[in-house]
């Protein structure tokens, strides 16, 4: 059996993924690790200079 590049399969599960990742996106805030580089941008370590 021929079968094609397969591209077309590739960019179909690859935007469903993407439209389902944007559907849910919005039901999620900041995690711990971005508030930990928030807090750590506003308190720079002194013995990093």
């Amino acid at each position: 059996m021929p079968r094609g590049d397969g591209g077309a399969g590739v960019a179909l599960v690859s935007l469903g993924a993407v439209a389902i990742e944007m559907m849910v996106s919005a039901r999620y805030g900041y995690h711990r690790d971005e508030l930990y580089f928030l807090a750590a941008g506003r308190r720079p370590c002194a013995a990093s200079t």
